[in-house]
This record gives C-alpha cells, sequence and structure tokens, in this order.
C-alpha cells in the first residue's frame, strides 16, 4: 500500500462522512447549492449525499481507476463550489452543518484531496477491503488510522472555522 493510496482512502471516507450529514441534515447542503446558483432542495441535498456515500464507500471497497478517477473530479468540484461559497460568505453545508463557513483552507483542502485522487487513479493501489483480507492485522490498523486521521480532518475542516468565526465575535481585552 503507498501513502497515495492510504490518503485516497481517507478521502474516500470522509465523503462518506460528509455525504451522510447531508442525508441526515440537508438543510446545509441546500442552502449552499441554493446559495451558488444551483437547483436545490432537501430531496436533491440528500441524491447528492447518497451519491457521495456511494462514490466513497466503493472506492474503499472496490476501488480501481474509474472510482478514483470520479472521487478526483467530485473533489474538484466541491472546490468550485466552496470557493464560489467562500467568496460569497456563505457556508459549506459540506458535513451537514448550516453554520460552518467555507475557507480557503477548506477549498486547498478539496484541491489537495482532488489532486491526491487523481494521482490514485493513475498509479492504482488496492481498495481497503483488499488490504484488510490479505493482512488482517495490518488491514485493521490501516483501517483504524484512516478513521482517527478522517475524524481530525472532519473536525479541521467544521471546528476550526466555526471557532475562527466565533473567536471574531468576542471584542478584544483592554488589560491595559
Amino acid at each position: 500500500m503507498s501513502t497515495l493510496t492510504a490518503a485516497t482512502w481517507v478521502f474516500a471516507l470522509l465523503l462518506v462522512v460528509a455525504g451522510s450529514g447531508k442525508i441526515a441534515r440537508p438543510a446545509g447542503a441546500r442552502d449552499a447549492l441554493r446559495a451558488v446558483g444551483l437547483p436545490a432542495d432537501a430531496r436533491l441535498a440528500r441524491m447528492l449525499g447518497a451519491a457521495e456515500v456511494c462514490v466513497g464507500g466503493t472506492v474503499l471497497v472496490v476501488g480501481g481507476r474509474a472510482l478514483t478517477a470520479l472521487l478526483a473530479v467530485a473533489y474538484a468540484a466541491f472546490a468550485v463550489v466552496a470557493q464560489r461559497q467562500r467568496r460569497q460568505g456563505g457556508n459549506c453545508g459540506c458535513f451537514g452543518t448550516t453554520t460552518t463557513p467555507a475557507t480557503a483552507l477548506h477549498v486547498w483542502f478539496d484541491v489537495a484531496a482532488a489532486v491526491v485522487a487523481a494521482g490514485t487513479a493513475v498509479v492504482p493501489g488496492a481498495s481497503l477491503l483488499a488490504a484488510v483480507v490479505d493482512d488482517p492485522l495490518q488491514g485493521m490498523l490501516t483501517v483504524l488510522l484512516v478513521t482517527v486521521v478522517t475524524g481530525v480532518l472532519r473536525l479541521v475542516l467544521t471546528a476550526v472555522p466555526d471557532l475562527h468565526t466565533a473567536l471574531a465575535l468576542v471584542p478584544p481585552r483592554n488589560d491595559a
């Protein structure tokens, strides 16, 4: 397993998490789609979430060039939407949240995910499922690490922008 393949698994799992958030709480994605001029309602947001779960899940379970290339295209599209949202001061809507602002960090993250997935599509590795089947102990450790890194990245993409926004609301202290 290459580092590129492992990073792609993280991005695929993050897509599953984001899609699940859209299915459970479609308002954020609906608002984000509407803000950039795309058709938007709760059903469409849920369908987008389901598509994300399918793409990310199949990359993890099946792998292969075509699916990994589709993951790259998805993240490239997310980068474009996140950039438009950022310019408009809009919310991300990625994980089903309605308050997390789209930031430059988010745009660059999506660009990096697209590049990594594209690289993996050119030189594909095994799926995460195949890695677990080939070597169960190492595979389960890999699953654990991919899950932890995915969780940390989700926090970086949601909690950090929310914290930054909250801190901007706090007036500076005058301790002179």
